[in-house]
Protein backbone atom coordinates (compact mmCIF):
# COMPACT_ATOMS: atom_id res chain seq x y z
CA UNK A 1 0.00 0.00 0.00
CA UNK A 2 1.12 3.50 -1.25
CA UNK A 3 1.13 5.53 2.15
CA UNK A 4 3.21 8.59 1.07
CA UNK A 5 4.98 10.85 -1.51
CA UNK A 6 6.89 13.44 -1.33
CA UNK A 7 7.88 15.62 -4.98
CA UNK A 8 9.55 18.45 -4.91
CA UNK A 9 11.55 20.47 -7.88
CA UNK A 10 9.73 18.47 -10.89
CA UNK A 11 7.23 20.21 -13.33
CA UNK A 12 5.05 22.84 -11.97
CA UNK A 13 5.30 21.17 -8.54
CA UNK A 14 7.93 23.29 -6.39
CA UNK A 15 7.34 21.00 -3.13
CA UNK A 16 4.53 18.58 -2.31
CA UNK A 17 3.98 15.56 0.51
CA UNK A 18 0.43 13.53 -0.48
CA UNK A 19 -0.39 10.92 2.26
CA UNK A 20 -2.49 8.27 1.35
CA UNK A 21 -5.34 6.49 3.25
CA UNK A 22 -6.68 2.93 3.58
CA UNK A 23 -8.97 2.26 0.77
CA UNK A 24 -9.45 3.93 -2.18
CA UNK A 25 -7.83 7.32 -2.98
CA UNK A 26 -8.41 9.63 -5.61
CA UNK A 27 -6.64 12.52 -7.28
CA UNK A 28 -8.86 15.39 -8.66
CA UNK A 29 -8.48 18.80 -9.82
CA UNK A 30 -8.77 20.91 -12.78
CA UNK A 31 -6.68 20.62 -15.98
CA UNK A 32 -3.16 21.71 -15.65
CA UNK A 33 -3.16 21.09 -11.57
CA UNK A 34 -0.43 18.16 -11.68
CA UNK A 35 -2.36 15.08 -11.51
CA UNK A 36 -0.17 13.54 -14.01
CA UNK A 37 2.71 15.05 -12.55
CA UNK A 38 2.21 12.82 -9.37
CA UNK A 39 1.78 9.84 -11.45
CA UNK A 40 4.57 10.64 -13.21
CA UNK A 41 6.82 11.37 -10.28
CA UNK A 42 5.81 7.49 -8.41
CA UNK A 43 6.83 6.11 -11.71
CA UNK A 44 10.26 8.37 -11.75
CA UNK A 45 10.80 6.80 -8.00
CA UNK A 46 10.01 3.19 -9.15
CA UNK A 47 13.08 3.47 -12.00
CA UNK A 48 11.22 5.40 -14.83
CA UNK A 49 13.00 7.43 -17.10
CA UNK A 50 13.96 10.54 -15.88
CA UNK A 51 13.64 13.28 -18.88
CA UNK A 52 16.00 16.72 -18.18
CA UNK A 53 13.51 19.14 -18.31
CA UNK A 54 11.49 18.21 -16.24
CA UNK A 55 12.93 19.74 -13.46
CA UNK A 56 11.21 23.36 -12.23
CA UNK A 57 14.74 25.12 -11.23
CA UNK A 58 17.50 23.74 -13.30
CA UNK A 59 19.49 25.08 -10.28
CA UNK A 60 18.02 22.95 -7.94
CA UNK A 61 17.72 19.30 -6.66
CA UNK A 62 14.42 17.71 -8.09
CA UNK A 63 13.36 14.40 -6.69
CA UNK A 64 10.82 11.66 -5.86
CA UNK A 65 10.48 10.20 -2.79
CA UNK A 66 7.59 7.49 -1.66
CA UNK A 67 6.94 5.03 1.31
CA UNK A 68 5.20 1.60 0.40
CA UNK A 69 3.64 -1.02 3.11
CA UNK A 70 4.27 -4.36 2.16
CA UNK A 71 3.64 -7.32 4.33
CA UNK A 72 3.84 -5.56 7.19
CA UNK A 73 7.38 -3.54 6.40
CA UNK A 74 7.74 -0.18 5.34
CA UNK A 75 9.67 -0.10 2.20
CA UNK A 76 10.84 3.38 0.81
CA UNK A 77 12.27 4.50 -2.63
CA UNK A 78 13.86 7.73 -3.55
CA UNK A 79 15.36 8.95 -7.22
CA UNK A 80 16.55 12.15 -7.58
CA UNK A 81 17.78 14.49 -10.65
CA UNK A 82 20.32 17.45 -11.09
CA UNK A 83 21.79 18.86 -13.64
CA UNK A 84 25.38 19.81 -13.78
CA UNK A 85 26.78 21.89 -17.30
CA UNK A 86 23.45 20.28 -19.39
CA UNK A 87 24.77 16.86 -17.90
CA UNK A 88 22.06 14.63 -16.20
CA UNK A 89 23.28 12.60 -12.70
CA UNK A 90 21.07 10.09 -11.35
CA UNK A 91 21.47 8.72 -7.67
CA UNK A 92 18.74 5.95 -6.12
Amino acid sequence: MLLNVHIKNIALIEDANINFTDGLNILTGETGAGKSIIMGALKIGMGGKLPKDMLRDPEKEGFSYYFLLMMNHCLSSCRSLTLHHQRMERSS
